[in-house]
């Protein structure tokens, strides 16, 4: 019985003069989302947008991640897209070595343009069509309008209802010449500012170039749509 009690003493003895393992440290899960949050800040601000919210992403509370003794690192992920959802990737590049892969969602808002009335097909806007209201812009893939004057006097390309966010692709550009109209014609030279006649060989609307015949020389020359009606040619 002595000779059990004697090991069994060694033994505790052993265990109490080997050194205790320092406990492991790991990366507080608060900290990786203020990482986030400071460079999706970063981010957004980049967009020149003062007004957006920023939803960082759950991060799996089994997930245990050494404590990085280097700063984080973090990068947008390829899968990110415009609809404002984005990824972001958290890296550890010192002795712990590891990277994970957090969901987020950024909301930009923004006064944009939509349609008070409903207008057919063909119809050309006047500013009495128009409002502007604030709105979620991240998921507008299409595009939009910020000012209702950039809107007025285009065509709508097809039955627009009221309501609808207005983008490039429901709307044409007026035709600011007409195949067969007399138009001016412009040259400058030198400071000098020469106008003629002319008849536009073809439509066209602001800033496409067209065939005109003048009217004088019966020459057939290329110019820019500078204003409806007006072309302006290179001497």
């Amino acid at each position: 019985m002595k000779s059990r009690i004697s090991i069994l003493l060694l033994v505790l003895f052993s265990w109490a003069c080997y050194p205790a393992e320092a406990p492991v440290a790991y990366q507080p899960h608060d900290d990786i989302k203020k990482v986030i949050k400071s460079f999706l800040t970063g981010y957004a601000k980049g967009k020149k947008l003062k007004n957006f919210s920023i939803q960082i992403g759950s991060i799996d509370p089994r997930l245990y991640l050494k404590q990085c003794t280097t700063p984080l690192e973090t990068y947008l992920h390829s899968s990110s897209n415009r609809s404002g959802f984005v990824t972001v990737v958290i890296r550890c590049t010192g002795e712990a070595n590891w990277k994970i892969y957090v969901a987020n969602k950024i909301s930009f808002y923004t006064n944009i343009v939509l349609l008070k009335n409903t207008v057919p097909r063909g119809r050309i806007l006047e500013a009495g069509d128009l409002q502007t209201e604030r709105r979620q812009i991240s998921h507008l893939g299409y595009g939009y309008y910020s000012d209702p004057k950039q809107l007025i006097g285009k065509i709508a390309r097809q039955v627009i209802f009221s309501g609808s966010v207005l983008h490039p692709q429901l709307l044409n550009e007026p035709k600011w010449v007409r195949r067969g109209q007399t138009v001016i014609l412009i040259a400058e030279t030198g400071g000098i500012s020469v106008r003629m006649s002319g008849t536009a060989l073809s439509s066209g609307t602001k800033g496409k170039f067209i065939r005109v015949k003048n009217l004088s020389s019966k020459r057939i020359v290329e110019g820019i749509i500078i204003r409806p009606g007006v072309v302006k040619i290179d001497l």
